[in-house]
């Protein structure tokens, strides 16, 4: 049996080190977007606080065995940019050039109609980095967990088999990243995942149609 190598004094006091700072920016972020999104509620009948969220795509992400403190900050501050008044600067002044730019790679410009952006996040789905890749399938397996349990209020049938379908799309080019981020989305959509192409992207255009129209 080989004996495992023992650390010195100094590599325990880096590893230590590097705990405490992954710690702290963990906590940071967890704070800051609690603190921007307070008045926040997502959109099911229960009116559940947005924080649980951001919360959860951080959560999903370490079970599924992430453990960038870079990643893992930007899970939870992934929508404060596109959803609250935060500004990109103010996230780089906070948090740094590397988070602030995966929080940028997974927001959308709310400046564009809502179809524009549905259709933008599935063109540039296999572009982004693969760490921004990562934060984006945690929120779509968080989105579509949360439609499974809970309506979101004035959302039709039609409406809810569209946003999977639209889901499935956007995180099929980023399949390969994690094998257990994968899987719940495969399972998720499962329906999707036995489509053929032409049916699929017919529903997507219709979904997409009907998204040119919607309200919220």
């Amino acid at each position: 049996m080989t004996a495992t190598p023992s650390l010195s004094t100094e590599e325990w006091q880096k590893l230590s080190e590097e705990k405490q700072h992954h710690c702290k920016v963990l906590a940071s972020a967890l704070e800051f977007a609690r603190h921007k999104h307070r008045n926040q509620q997502r959109k099911d009948v229960a009116r559940t606080p947005y924080i649980t969220h951001p919360i959860e795509v951080c959560e999903i992400l370490k079970h599924a065995g992430i453990s960038d403190s870079a990643v893992l900050a930007a899970a939870l501050l992934h929508d404060t940019v596109e959803d609250t008044d935060t500004t990109h600067s103010e996230v780089v002044n906070t948090f740094g050039e590397t988070i602030a730019g995966l929080v940028r790679e997974c927001t959308d410009d709310k400046r564009l109609p809502k179809a524009t952006r549905k259709q933008l996040q599935i063109t540039k789905a296999a572009h982004i980095s693969p760490s921004a890749q990562l934060v984006k399938l945690a929120d779509k397996i968080s989105n579509l967990r949360s439609l499974c349990h809970s309506r979101p209020v004035g959302w039709s049938d039609t409406r809810i088999r569209g946003y999977f379908d639209w889901s499935y799309l956007v995180c099929r080019p980023k399949f390969g990243q994690n094998a257990i981020l994968d899987a719940e989305i495969k399972q998720l959509c499962a329906e999707q995942e036995g489509l053929p192409e032409d049916v699929l992207q017919q529903r997507l255009h219709e979904y997409l149609e009907a998204m040119s129209a919607a309200k919220n």
